[in-house]
């Protein structure tokens, strides 16, 4: 289903901008109930505090309820906490030629790791790229102490069968981001810290 009076090509997931910063994810759940069935709302925040940001990506179960939600906010745009929102389809990050960008030396998981990360690309940039593949849990850009980007994130999904079709999909198409193709790898989960009985901390 399509919309004429937007740019952006329908899709099951929504972009929100212009928010309330303390509307949270269930209050937005709470406004878009009526629309349909909502499998992920993720609330965007400041990289640099952690705090709330004005922004929210909303993926619907199908594509309809999502187009529900746009056609009725361009015939009457939605106020919420007295700002008028943006809302729109998430845009999908264009693919990029050249060969594979990954690396696939590691065992599946759920959090994919990416390389050769522009540093003009947003939290949300990622989301968006990632988020035709499942839903997205946590986006984390990777930033030294002073904020200064570092050129890496790391993004976990809800499901490893998102992480893996994400991965797959960039072996033929790799996924550029900022106009910059990422390299994307399987992040190895954290192994276990060492357990040590009372007897072994004596000193």
């Amino acid at each position: 289903m399509s919309d004429e009076s937007s740019t952006t090509p329908p899709r099951k997931v929504l972009y929100l901008g212009n928010l309330p910063f303390n509307m949270g994810e269930d209050d937005i759940r709470h406004e878009l109930q009526d629309f349909g069935v909502m499998t992920n709302v993720h609330k965007g925040t400041d990289p640099a505090t952690g705090r709330p940001s004005g922004w929210a990506m909303v993926e619907f179960e199908t594509e309809d309820a999502a187009a529900s939600v746009v056609r009725d906010h361009l015939a009457q745009p939605f106020v919420f906490g007295g700002r008028t929102a943006n809302i729109d389809y998430a845009k999908k990050q264009s693919v990029s030629p050249g060969g594979p960008r990954t690396r696939g030396d590691k065992a599946p998981t759920s959090t994919l790791f990416m390389g050769g990360l522009s540093f003009q690309a947003s939290e949300q940039d990622v989301y968006e790229a990632f988020s035709e593949f499942g839903s997205v849990k946590r986006v984390s850009i990777g930033r030294s102490q002073d904020g200064t980007p570092r050129g890496f994130a790391h993004v976990e999904f809800f499901e490893l069968d998102s992480a893996t079709a994400a991965f797959d999909a960039a072996i033929d198409n790799p996924i550029a981001i900022q106009g910059r193709p990422v390299v994307l790898d399987y992040q190895a989960p954290r192994p276990p810290r060492a357990q040590t009985s009372n007897r072994e901390r004596e000193w």
